[in-house]
C-alpha cells in the first residue's frame, strides 16, 4: 500500500512543481497592467529629434480617455446650448453640471478667490474629469474580453496589433510620465496665476 502512495504522492509533486513553473500569477498580473516595452510598442513611428514617439499601451489609453471625453463632453454640451433653456437636461449634462459646480465652490474659489474663479475652473475640472476617466476605463475589462474574442473565434497571430493589445487594460495614471506631465501644467498654471493676481514682483515676493 505505501510502496504504491510513495510513487503517486511523487507524481503529484512533480505536477505541482510543473504547473508553478508554467504559471506564475505575478508575472501574469503584472504583463497584463504594465505599459508596453518601448522597443515593442504597438505603433511604430519615427523619432522626432531623437525622440522615438511610438505609441505604447499607455498612450494608447490616453488618448482613448481623451477622445472619450472630449466627444461625450461636447456633444452634451452642444444639446446643452441648442436647447436654449438655463436648465440642464439628461444625466450627461446633470452629471457636468453637478461636477463643475461642486469643483468651482468647493475646491477653486477657495484658492483663488471669486474674481479668478470662473478663469481657473475649467482646467481644475479638465485635470479632475482626464484623472476619473482614465481611472474608469483602466478598470473595465474592455481589452480582456477582446483577447477572449480573440481567443475564442478570431485566433489572430501574436505579432498581430490586436493580440499585442489584449493583454489585459492599464491605468495610464500609473505611469510616472504621465503624473509628471500633469504636475508640470499645474505648476506653470500656479505660477501663472500668482503673477496675473499680484503681479510679476508680488507673487514672487509671497
Amino acid at each position: 500500500m505505501l510502496q504504491h502512495a510513495e510513487p503517486a504522492a511523487q507524481a503529484a509533486q512533480e505536477a505541482g512543481h510543473a504547473a508553478t513553473e508554467t504559471f506564475d500569477a505575478g508575472t501574469t498580473i503584472i504583463g497584463h497592467v504594465a505599459n508596453s516595452p518601448i522597443d515593442h510598442p504597438l505603433i511604430h513611428l519615427p523619432p522626432v529629434f531623437g525622440i522615438d514617439l511610438s505609441v505604447t499601451k499607455h498612450v494608447l489609453m490616453l488618448w482613448v480617455a481623451a477622445g472619450f471625453l472630449l466627444t461625450v463632453t461636447t456633444l452634451a454640451v452642444r444639446r446643452y446650448v441648442r436647447s436654449g433653456t438655463m436648465v440642464p437636461k439628461g444625466p450627461v449634462m446633470g452629471l457636468i453640471e453637478y461636477v463643475a459646480v461642486r469643483i468651482r465652490d468647493e475646491i477653486v474659489a477657495p484658492n483663488v478667490g471669486k474674481k479668478w474663479v470662473n478663469t481657473y475652473t475649467p482646467l481644475i475640472m479638465m485635470f479632475f474629469l482626464f484623472i476619473v476617466t482614465m481611472n474608469a476605463i483602466g478598470l473595465l475589462p474592455i481589452f480582456d474580453i477582446l483577447a477572449l474574442l480573440n481567443h475564442t473565434v478570431l485566433h489572430l497571430p501574436e505579432d498581430a496589433f490586436l493580440t499585442r493589445l489584449t493583454h489585459g487594460g492599464t491605468t495610464p495614471t500609473g505611469n510616472f510620465n504621465v503624473t509628471a506631465a500633469l504636475a508640470t501644467i499645474s505648476f506653470f498654471a500656479i505660477m501663472i496665476a500668482g503673477m496675473r493676481a499680484h503681479g510679476f514682483f508680488g507673487h514672487w515676493k509671497n
